[in-house]
């Protein structure tokens, strides 16, 4: 029994679905390499200064940054979590089309719609065969083979 996710993943609205998320997952990264930079490298270097200046009001004023930072790092950590989270959300939406499942899920689509339209104009060359060529595969086993790729994927995210 022959299956239609090979067709289906590469439909222009799931084409779509499957670049915004990949723009999404990228922004993540870039703010989790800049969260990084300001929770490790940052204090560190304050850590160093701190040991050298001897002047109590810059002694304070950098205590103040070390409380801001802290503060910076916690809004950021939880901007990261949000944008993993609708990017999850819509590759839960693509393969539950792709796969034909019925929707038994509630799907924030106005996160997903705003999300989807700020990257219409975006392109990503790996958009196109998304999962291998699964057609000779029975329906489940195809979907079970999909779900390991994604499931590799994520890992190596």
């Amino acid at each position: 029994m022959n299956n239609n996710i090979f067709y289906i993943q590469n439909k222009p609205e799931q084409q779509q679905l499957i670049v915004t998320q990949h723009y999404i997952y990228k922004s993540a990264k870039l703010l989790a390499s800049f969260l990084l930079v300001i929770s490790v490298l940052i204090p560190l270097i304050i850590s160093i200064l701190i040991a050298w200046i001897k002047n109590e009001i810059i002694f304070t004023l950098i205590s103040f940054i070390s409380i801001g930072l802290t503060i910076l790092c916690e809004f950021i950590r939880n901007l990261i979590s949000d944008r993993k989270m609708i990017a999850a959300k819509i590759q839960q939406k693509f393969d539950i089309s792709v796969f034909e499942l019925d929707n038994g899920f509630i799907f924030d689509d106005e996160n997903i719609d705003i999300a989807v339209d700020k990257y219409k104009n975006k392109d990503w060359i790996r958009k196109k065969n998304w999962y291998p060529d699964y057609k000779k595969l029975e329906k489940c086993k195809a979907i079970f083979y999909c779900q390991k790729e994604n499931l590799d994927w994520n890992n190596n995210l």
